[in-house]
Parts: C-alpha cells; sequence; structure tokens
C-alpha cells in the first residue's frame, strides 16, 4: 500500500487520487444544507474546529457510491462538507479490512451522521472525533474510546428531592449510552455532583450523541408539560372572570 493513501483525508489535502470514481459533479448534489438544532450545554465547551464538525454531522447530504473505494468515498464527503477525516488504516489493517474495501450507497435527504453510520456498518467500521478530526476506524476501537463530560442538569432534577437525581441516571442508563460499566464488565459511568447540579458521565463518541438526544428531548418535554400548565392557568382565570 502506498504512503500517500495513508494522507489525511479531506479538504485540505494537497493531492487527490486521479482515479476517483465519484464526483459531486455526478451525484448533482448541492451544497449541504446547515440544519440549526437547540444545542445541550456540556463542559469541556467544544473547539471552533470541533463545533464544525458536529454542525456539519447534522447537514443534510446526498451520495452515490457504486463500488466506489473506502478511502474515495469518505475524501468525497470530507470535500463535500468541509471538514477533515482520517481513516486509522492501522486498526483497519487489524480487522482486515482496507481502504479500497468497495462502497455500494445510494442516499440522499438524511444527515451526513446518518449517512455515515449506514456507509461504515456494512464494514463494520464508526467514526470518533479525536485530536479536532473525524477518526474511521473499527467499530471494536471506537467502541472501547471513551471522553469525560460535564452535563449541567439542576433544570431537570428537584433541589427537594434527592430521587430525581436517581430517576435521571436511571434514564440515562436505560435509552443512552453504547455499554455502561457493570461489576464485571467496564463500560461508561455517571456520577452526580448534586451541589453543583451536574453529572459526570464517561461514555463513547455514540453513548455522548445519545445523551445529547435524550437530555434535548427532557427539556422539549418539560416545556411541553409547562405550556400546557401555563395554558390550564389562563383558561381557569377566564372562566372564573366570566363567571362574576
Amino acid at each position: 500500500m502506498s504512503l500517500h493513501r495513508l494522507l489525511l483525508v479531506s479538504l485540505t489535502a494537497v493531492v487527490f487520487l486521479q482515479n476517483m470514481h465519484l464526483s459531486a459533479d455526478e451525484t448533482g448534489a448541492a451544497k449541504p444544507t446547515r440544519v440549526n438544532r437547540p444545542v445541550t450545554v456540556f463542559f469541556p465547551a467544544w473547539s471552533p474546529t470541533q463545533q464544525r464538525i458536529h454542525a456539519a454531522l447534522s447537514d443534510n447530504t446526498t451520495v452515490n457510491f457504486n463500488d466506489t473505494p473506502l478511502v474515495d468515498a469518505i475524501q468525497f464527503l470530507a470535500r463535500q462538507h468541509e471538514i477533515n477525516i482520517v481513516i486509522e488504516v492501522s486498526a483497519l489493517d487489524e480487522s482486515g479490512i482496507t481502504i479500497d474495501e468497495p462502497i455500494n450507497v445510494v442516499l440522499s435527504g438524511i444527515s451526513l451522521r446518518s449517512a455515515l453510520r449506514i456507509t461504515l456498518t456494512n464494514l463494520k467500521l464508526d467514526y470518533v472525533i479525536r485530536n479536532e478530526v473525524m477518526m474511521i476506524t473499527t467499530q471494536e476501537r471506537a467502541g472501547a474510546s471513551y471522553a469525560t463530560r460535564i452535563y449541567p442538569v439542576s433544570d431537570l432534577v428537584s433541589r427537594e428531592n434527592d430521587e430525581s437525581w436517581d430517576e435521571l441516571v436511571d434514564a440515562l442508563h436505560a435509552t443512552a449510552g453504547t455499554k455502561w460499566a457493570t461489576e464485571k464488565n467496564p463500560g461508561g459511568s455517571v456520577a452526580v455532583v448534586r451541589t453543583a447540579g451536574c453529572m459526570v458521565v464517561s461514555q463513547t463518541d455514540r453513548g455522548h450523541d445519545e445523551i445529547v438526544e435524550l437530555l434535548k428531548s427532557l427539556r422539549e418535554a418539560q416545556q411541553f408539560e409547562a405550556g400546557k400548565f401555563a395554558t390550564g392557568i389562563e383558561v381557569r382565570r377566564k372562566t372564573e372572570k366570566a363567571g362574576r
């Protein structure tokens, strides 16, 4: 395998492969649409480069890969979404996967996140975001790569009821996270710091994505219920006023 196939796969690469099986023009793809979504706060905060990568994951994308080598498909996505993507060749080699594995996927109108997962799952690959780049690696390595985040959640728990913390942690364990630690097996962990109103969570990138979605959904449900409560009060006031 020549050394140039191991280089950074990104928009900033000096030399692209000359025998690309696919180009942006061939797909007829328009510039990706950036989707603005509510942000769940956590610490440490992403750097501007990390923010750009995560924002790109929510972009709509269109791909038409027909026996396209993996490296070319990844290069196309890097160019289309203007982010840096690295293939961890050593990890692929250990699993007997080459960067020339053929990709056959036709997708449109879905997020880059979904397109990557669909494309990579067939090869038992995944992505993680490390060192301010997106890295394509094996599912095994991605599943063993943990990062720690601190999530402020005081708005989701009761200061008077400590059991509300247990309920939130139970919800995390039941619906989010790729793997949680047990007495016999390693995995992710969550600890609550009540005085700071925070949860300290160690999870994989995929697990943190699921946690962000869970917290976002809980807050949306909370706002919905608060709106119903406020509407009920207003209706009651109008009824009482009309009865006077």
